[in-house]
């Protein structure tokens, strides 16, 4: 089952959490980020994360390739925790997938 069809059919925190680790793991690629991505749980504040601008443009992205959903780059980046970003991603699930 692909993620977009996942998304359709189950968007609980432990899902939704799956797929932005997913996609943060995608893009990070020093170890010790990825150990940390890889513990991260609802709490876990994006900035220990160690994912710079860049990468967050790029996790957004990923992100988009997997979910069909059309994001707005700074109202991610808004967003300070690990639950934040899950939490947005199911507020646009229910809002028909367009941050905009």
């Amino acid at each position: 089952m692909t993620n977009e069809a996942l998304l359709q059919t189950d968007t609980s925190d432990g899902h939704v959490l799956k797929l932005v680790r997913e996609a943060m793991l995608d893009v990070m690629a020093e170890p010790r980020a990825r150990q940390r991505v890889e513990r991260a749980t609802m709490d876990t504040p994006l900035d220990s994360l160690g994912a710079d601008s860049i990468m967050t443009l790029e996790i957004v992205s990923c992100i988009e390739d997997r979910t069909g959903l059309l994001l707005v780059d700074d109202q991610l980046m808004r967003q300070r925790s690990v639950g934040d970003v899950v939490r947005y991603l199911q507020d646009l699930l229910r809002r028909g997938g367009s941050g905009q």
